[in-house]
């Protein structure tokens, strides 16, 4: 095999490699944005539970009446 032809093979190889780091890479950036995406609501739910938390600690609260 002469070197033109080896140097094309090897470039075949590393298209391919770069293809599948490639395809790699984007499902890493999918999950990460799904993930991000998941944390926003848990830190969102997160803040309701407290205000609900919030609302019904302070409905509970006895009032003091003054005459």
């Amino acid at each position: 095999m002469d070197e033109n032809a080896k140097v094309k093979a090897e470039n075949i190889k590393l298209r391919c490699v770069l293809e599948k780091h490639e395809a790699k890479f984007m499902r890493l950036e999918q999950r990460d944005k799904e993930k991000t995406n998941l944390i926003a609501k848990m830190d969102d739910d997160i803040k309701e539970i407290k205000q609900s938390s919030a609302n019904a600690s302070s409905s509970r609260t006895p009032t003091i009446l003054f005459a």
